[in-house]
């Protein structure tokens, strides 16, 4: 928020109508207010406090004392502050419970608190006053003015003086805040919504994948107390020997199979060396019987 001109009327010390422009305090930069006491100084900061919330910028104090003591009867309090908050211009009027004399007879009648919120985007300041402020979008309820506001700026009276405001000797009260306290001031100063989003999210995931995490650590407990293991280091011991007497298997099964192939090969000899006994057999049993038919031959 960038104040662009206050107009205070009737309002604090001040019994007449006083403008304040701020633009080329602005502008500059870094800016001072600076006075004698009880000059006004503080005075500024309650009016630009009434304005945006309809309280002044101590607690303490009622908005209805705000009003000049010595302002003309006929001359009602009001404040004025035209404020720019990014690209846009915005204005707000506020008037607090006060008494004024009646238009007719003697004596006095209460005016209520009333309040208005303008959009003067694109409006020159020099036109913004009682014969236009721009679009209206929050007029006469204080509670509806006030929460537009609330919304525009994401904070509201209560961080405005402890933060933006810091009226004096209240520097302390934000330092002095506890951590809690001053996490939630700065959570409403700053729009953090995302990452607490993000956050909320993360814990979410986190607390799912420890839950994953415990039922699978369950489900491995079973399986290993099933196979009789009390646990991990149990395993671990248990799958070393088992790699161990693997290793042996394999050892002895390289072994074996070179016996196979030892034996194959001489079962093969063998084979082919009875296949030799089997035809010389045939052949003596051959040979006998043209023996027996010799003679018959002869």
């Amino acid at each position: 928020m960038r104040p662009v001109r206050l107009t205070l009327q009737a309002f604090g010390p001040f019994p007449g109508r006083e403008v304040v422009d701020f633009r080329a305090a602005v502008a500059a930069g870094l800016f001072g207010i600076y006075g004698r006491t009880g000059s006004g100084k503080s005075t500024i900061f309650s009016a630009m406090t009434f304005a945006l919330f309809g309280e002044a910028a101590r607690a303490e104090q009622d908005a209805p004392s705000l009003r000049a003591d010595h302002a003309d009867p006929d001359m009602p309090t009001e404040v004025e502050f035209v404020f720019d908050l990014g690209a846009r211009r915005y204005v707000l009027l506020r008037r607090p419970d006060q008494s004024r004399p009646k238009t007719r007879g003697s004596g006095e009648t209460r005016d209520p608190h009333e309040a208005y919120l303008f959009d003067a985007t694109g409006l020159p300041l020099d036109r913004i006053g009682a014969e236009g402020r721009g679009k209206i979008l929050a007029e006469k309820k204080v509670g509806a003015v006030s929460a537009a506001v609330t919304e525009l700026l994401g904070y509201g009276s209560h961080q405005f003086r402890q933060i933006v405001l810091l009226p004096q000797g209240r520097f302390e009260t934000f330092l002095a805040a506890r951590t809690r306290e001053r996490l939630e001031i700065l959570r409403e100063l700053f729009d953090v919504s995302i990452y607490r989003r993000l956050a909320a999210t993360m814990k979410t995931e986190a607390e799912m994948l420890e839950r994953t995490l415990r039922e699978a650590r369950a489900v491995c407990e079973g399986r290993l107390a099933a196979e009789g293991f009390e646990g991990m280091e149990a395993l671990e011991t248990g799958l070393a020997g088992a790699e161990a007497r693997l290793a042996e298997a394999r050892t002895a099964e390289t072994a074996a199979t070179r016996e196979a192939v030892a034996s194959r090969a001489e079962l093969s000899a063998a084979e082919q060396t009875e296949a030799r006994f089997l035809a010389a057999a045939a052949a003596d049993q051959a040979l006998a019987g043209i023996r027996e038919a010799g003679p018959a031959m002869a």
